[in-house]
C-alpha cells in the first residue's frame, strides 16, 4: 500500500504511523511524498472506527534479573527523553503524556490523534492474522481493478468469520 501510494498508483492510503517514516520499504517522509494524514471519511453516513494500538515493554516472567528490567524500564524508557527519541525514530505520537504535549502541533500526529479519537483497540488476539491477510487480499483486488470493491470486502469478511471460528490464523 505505502508503495503504491508514494508511486502515485493509489488516490489514498489507509495506514498508521508506521507508514510515515519506516525505512524499509522507504516511508512518506523519506519518499519526498506530499501526504495529509486525516480521519477516515464517513461512509454511508456512519463514522469508521479505525483500530488503535500501542506499543509498550514488558518485564518477561523469565528474566534472570526482573528488578534490574523493571529498573531500566520505568528509570530510563519512562522519561520525555526516551519517549522523544522514540518519536523522532519512528514518527509515531509518544504515549507519555509530557512527551506528546512535546510534538501536538506535528501535523501527523494532530491526523493520527483525530483519526484515533474515533477508534477501537485492536485485539490483542492470534486470530488478527486471519484480518490482516483477508484485508489485504481485499485491498489488492481493488486496486487492480478486479471484482467491486463492496463484494470484495464482503467477502473478506466471511474469509475472517471462518477462519476465526475454525481457530486457524
Amino acid at each position: 500500500m505505502v508503495d503504491s501510494f508514494a508511486s502515485g498508483n493509489a488516490a489514498f492510503a489507509i495506514t498508521g504511523p508506521w507508514a510515515v517514516a519506516q525505512e524499509e520499504p522507504p516511508g512518506f517522509r523519506a519518499q519526498g511524498v506530499p501526504y495529509e494524514v486525516t480521519p477516515i471519511p464517513p461512509v454511508d453516513g456512519g463514522t469508521p472506527q479505525p483500530f488503535v494500538g500501542v506499543q509498550g515493554f514488558m518485564v518477561s516472567s523469565f528474566a534472570e534479573n526482573p528488578l534490574l528490567a523493571q529498573t531500566f524500564l520505568t528509570d530510563f524508557m519512562a522519561t520525555e527523553e526516551a519517549h522523544l527519541a522514540l518519536f523522532e525514530a519512528g514518527a509515531r505520537p509518544p504515549a507519555l503524556i509530557a512527551a506528546f504535549e512535546q510534538v501536538a502541533d506535528d501535523p501527523d500526529v494532530q491526523g493520527f490523534g483525530e483519526s484515533g479519537a474515533e477508534g477501537v483497540p485492536q485485539p490483542a488476539i492470534p486470530e488478527m492474522g486471519s484480518v490482516w491477510s483477508a484485508w489485504t487480499d481485499a485491498y489488492a483486488l481493488i486496486y487492480s481493478g478486479q471484482g467491486d470493491p463492496r463484494e470484495n470486502f464482503s467477502n473478506a469478511g466471511e474469509q475472517i468469520r471462518t477462519l476465526i471460528s475454525s481457530g486457524e490464523d
